[in-house]
């Protein structure tokens, strides 16, 4: 197997299989969250797949993007379940936001939450579950604060941002998927699904792949799987594969 994407795809699919046989305790404060965060990196590996597969280079940026934060917060969860507290912060902090923008009525797309029944009681509920951990100290974590916290500083400061310029839509994004230069600034030829081959999703799926096998073994050495020399294995492997290309 010499193929990246092919590569790729095989760990996804072990990943899927082998998580069949991962019991743990559902609590999210325990494992439930931790192991979201690991079913989230799966798919997203998934969703690279099929966009590599396909030659739609424009999306997968975005994808692998928030596959990089899924993995930050899988890191920061399996060192520390408390980190769910901060996540919670944010989910109560944004869902307050929403529903507050929607009581005061100046915005027409949330016309139709505005009416619910009981939005009052649920901006309430909010509220007070973010006042209560914010009186213990915790709050939202900005995004650099995340990378920090993993140990991922460097990447934010390179990977990340790269990545958040294609996400985001800027300038060179832009010309990128969709303009072949001429002679001249503006001699140029405009491109709708300009054609690439494998080699431009490369990068992204070996970032992919890489934080896949890290996260499916530390998960499968966490919950003592039987499996999990398999992608102790897949470690090796992956340095063959990309070596080859």
């Amino acid at each position: 197997m010499t193929d990246l994407l092919e590569f790729v795809e095989h760990v996804h699919d072990i990943s899927v299989d082998r998580a069949r046989q991962l019991r743990f305790n559902k609590d999210f404060h325990i494992d439930g969250a931790l192991m979201c965060s690991y079913a989230t990196l799966i798919e997203h590996t998934g969703g690279l797949i099929a966009l590599a597969n396909s030659g739609k280079r424009t999306s997968s940026t975005a994808v692998f993007r928030s596959l990089l934060e899924a993995f930050v917060d899988f890191k920061n969860l399996f060192a520390d379940r408390a980190y769910l507290q901060n996540m919670l912060a944010k989910y109560h902090e944004e869902w307050s936001l929403l529903l507050k923008e929607a009581i005061q009525g100046d915005n027409p797309i949330l016309v139709d939450l505005s009416r619910a029944g009981g939005i009052h009681e649920a901006l309430a509920q909010y509220e007070g579950e973010k006042n209560e951990l914010k009186k213990r100290g915790i709050r939202s974590l900005r995004i650099r604060e995340r990378f920090r916290l993993a140990g991922m500083e460097h990447e934010f400061t390179s990977v990340y941002m790269l990545a958040s310029s294609g996400a985001h839509n800027d300038f060179a994004a832009l010309l990128r998927r969709h303009a072949v230069m001429g002679e001249s600034e503006n001699d140029y030829g405009l491109h709708i699904y300009k054609s690439v081959d494998k080699h431009h999703f490369r990068s992204e799926l070996h970032g992919a792949v890489s934080f896949l096998i890290t996260a499916s073994w530390m998960v499968h050495d966490y919950l003592k799987s039987s499996v999990k020399a398999e992608f102790e294995a897949l470690v090796g492997d992956l340095e063959r594969v990309a070596g080859s290309e």
